[in-house]
């Protein structure tokens, strides 16, 4: 890979048209294959994509097209699956999120890429917003001290039609989706903030029916909530709230010396806050408040160079992208390993779990450990799993 570029095969190019567009501006990779079971989207996205790309019928074409990496953006229940396939081919793999569905996807995920050596990463872009990359920053440097609590929220309004788009037919996945699910764009980012990894977590989720009905839905886990204590101690509330408005993608450390947050108003502007007591000679001329906007960085000055405008998830799916790559051609290990990938995935399955049996508690375990993750090698329970499925609130 030295001598040449990165050669990236995307499977599934409806999500993956966002990391089709910014591989298309890096000098270091190209999309040479890509995969979808739709024509209609093929289509659209192969103007993006080099004359030569080849363009194939089923997975196992795409893992033998000749391929460095894969890019999973498939259905959100069988990332592990098409990974774990991936892996043992011999195929690098960046998979969007959540990693996997069940813990025993979780085991047997790390074990594959432990097994291979090869790279993984989970895609998850939220912690790469310019606002989020920011706060990483102020935390790392020492000047907040050791964070004591933090929230999440990711909220993504959507009509009830263009939710149905999201969820076309009675045994779409999405028709069983618990809110807890879908919180790797809430946890991912103080996760990547703080450098710390989850330990317990506790679930909650608001249930109405109507919001089901509205939106075609046969889990009508409305809103989630959990409750994460994180090694060391530190508490993280973060949400499983995708279709409430107002829209928010918005974060908040408290910490020892003080507190940092995205401004709601305006996601990639940080309000800092020291306290006056605490206010360390490294923070200059910031003083003890201070909201600002980060400067732009390497890759957005490139795109705009050429005149190239890229604003998905406010250029958090560029940022996603020029990690990975870097992270591949250079040899890096990735920001969002496989254990930061299972760990973020069992809190979610978890947290679910902890709805199920009225909000107790439960142990996540570390999966660098074999003797923790051994207890979860046979656990296949999950909403999808089996022949029945497993929600809260069916509508009759």
């Amino acid at each position: 890979m030295k001598n040449r570029k990165l050669h990236v095969g995307v499977f599934g190019t409806w999500r993956g048209r966002a990391h089709i567009r910014a591989i298309g501006i890096l000098d270091e990779a190209e999309v040479t294959a890509i995969c979808d079971k739709d024509p209609e989207r093929i289509e659209q996205v192969r103007y993006l994509c080099p004359p030569d790309v080849k363009i194939c019928r089923d997975y196992d074409e795409l893992l033998d097209s000749g391929i460095d990496v894969v890019v999973l953006c498939n259905y959100f229940t069988d990332h592990a699956a098409c990974a774990i396939r991936a892996l043992r081919a011999g195929i690098a793999v960046v998979s969007e999120c959540l990693a996997a569905v069940t813990m025993r996807e979780c085991v047997e995920l790390v074990e594959t890429v432990e097994q291979t050596g090869l790279y993984y990463s989970m895609a998850e872009n939220t912690p790469y917003k310019g606002s989020v990359l920011e706060m990483q920053r102020l935390y790392r440097s020492g000047v907040l001290g050791e964070v004591i609590y933090a929230e999440g929220e990711y909220c993504h309004p959507s009509s009830p039609e263009n939710a149905g788009q999201y969820t076309p037919s009675a045994n779409h996945w999405r028709q069983f989706l618990p809110a807890t699910y879908y919180l790797s764009h809430s946890i991912g980012p103080l996760m990547n903030i703080t450098g710390l990894m989850p330990k317990r977590v506790i679930g909650k989720v608001a249930a109405s029916a109507a919001y089901a009905r509205r939106r075609g839905r046969q889990n009508g886990d409305a809103a989630g909530i959990m409750l994460v204590e994180m090694e060391g101690g530190a508490l993280f509330r973060v949400s499983g709230c995708a279709f409430y408005g107002p829209e928010s993608h918005w974060f908040r450390l408290a910490c020892e010396k003080g507190g940092v947050e995205n401004v709601r108003t305006h996601e990639d502007t940080v309000s800092l806050a020291v306290n006056p007591w605490d206010i360390p000679e490294k923070l200059g001329a910031f003083g003890s408040k201070s909201t600002y906007e980060p400067l732009p960085d390497a890759i957005l000055r490139r795109a705009s160079e050429r005149g190239i405008v890229i604003r998905g998830h406010m250029d958090a799916d560029i940022r996603t992208v020029y990690n990975y790559v870097r992270e591949l051609t250079e040899g890096r290990a990735p920001d969002m390993d496989v254990y930061r990938s299972a760990a973020i995935s069992a809190v979610g399955i978890l947290g679910w779990r902890s709805v199920l049996n009225g909000s107790c508690q439960y142990d996540i375990p570390d999966f660098r450990d074999p003797y923790e993750r051994e207890q979860f090698r046979s656990d296949d329970l999950s909403p999808w799993r089996g022949e029945i499925p497993y929600y809260l609130y069916q509508v009759e």
